[in-house]
């Protein structure tokens, strides 16, 4: 009995070394990427860190996961140490709510909504995941699947003069009927790009 006791104790903390190496190496990772883009200082790069282990603890996801999405948004531009952390910290929020997302297709789907609406990152909250969420919540759809909608069609459909809050109405009530988010995108698209050819 002691024996196996021993081992098992030996067992668990090679799994606890190995696990705290593997963290370690994918958090300095993460910090490396986002030295590339960072336009701060390195003390603002180090609250920076601080501030995504907070996140982490707060969204229920990892630290490396907190520091890849402010990394993602710094590579597009977001790179100051405040709009970094809003971002970051709204990509979490956006996926915390919508169970079939994770971190990054919250942060593509933003990304994609952000820049074909012109929406600032002041008001990505209201502008942006109360809209989506208020329909995911209400309508027989998704988070996920208006946010699949609108990566493919956000462009074409703001070419077209429609604001967000009339593409998301137009592509939940078809998608409520098909529940084919893939499909109802890419004929939105088709169809706003084929009216501005008519035009």
């Amino acid at each position: 009995i002691k024996w196996t006791a021993m081992t098992l104790v030996i067992t668990k903390a090679r799994m606890y070394f190995r696990q705290l190496f593997t963290t370690v190496y994918e958090l300095d990772t993460e910090l490396v990427d986002l030295k590339k883009t960072f336009n701060g200082t390195a003390e603002e790069l180090n609250d920076f860190y601080f501030e995504a282990n907070k996140l982490a603890k707060q969204m229920g996801i990892t630290t490396a996961e907190a520091i890849k999405l402010g990394s993602a948004w710094s590579r597009l531009g977001y790179s100051s140490n405040e709009i970094m952390k809003k971002m970051a910290e709204m990509s979490a929020m956006f996926a915390a709510i919508s169970p079939d997302m994770n971190s990054e297709q919250a942060q593509n789907g933003l990304v994609s909504i952000m820049k074909a609406f012109d929406i600032d990152p002041e008001n990505v909250l209201d502008g942006i995941l109360s809209k989506v969420n208020i329909i995911g919540n209400t309508a027989a759809t998704s988070n996920g699947a208006i946010v699949e909608m609108l990566e493919k069609s956000s462009s074409a459909m703001k070419e077209a003069n429609n604001t967000l809050e009339q593409t998301i109405a137009l592509e939940t009530a078809a998608v409520e009927i098909t529940q084919d988010a893939s499909s109802v995108g890419n004929t939105f698209k088709t169809v706003s790009m084929r009216i501005r050819g008519y035009d």
